[in-house]
């Protein structure tokens, strides 16, 4: 399973990517008020930084993963995940997770 392979898997079988990107969005939006007024982004621009913020954690994630699994087999991939239940662990930290 390459790295889009799994992002697809991922959205399509957790609520991980929308816990995350609540969280980092606000995060970014906090950020941007806080910069002086002149140097405040385009919302666009925090969109994009919390987009970039959750490709980080979706390349950590991968990583892990493929080292863990030693397989490119999708099956196993999935297997993988279902039995050691990392969505779902996932979503927990993603509830969890605070910025600073």
């Amino acid at each position: 399973m390459n790295k889009e392979e799994l992002e697809e898997y991922l959205e399509a079988n957790s609520g991980i990517k929308e816990k995350f990107m609540d969280k980092a969005l606000d995060y970014q939006v906090i950020k941007n008020k806080n910069r002086q007024p002149a140097k405040r982004w385009e919302f666009n621009r925090v969109e994009r930084e919390a987009e970039k913020m959750y490709n980080k954690v979706l390349d950590s994630i991968y990583d892990k993963l493929k080292t863990a699994i030693k397989s490119s087999d999708s099956k196993k991939w999935k297997m993988f995940i279902d039995e050691n239940y990392v969505f779902e662990d996932l979503e927990d930290s993603m509830s969890e997770m605070v910025f600073e």
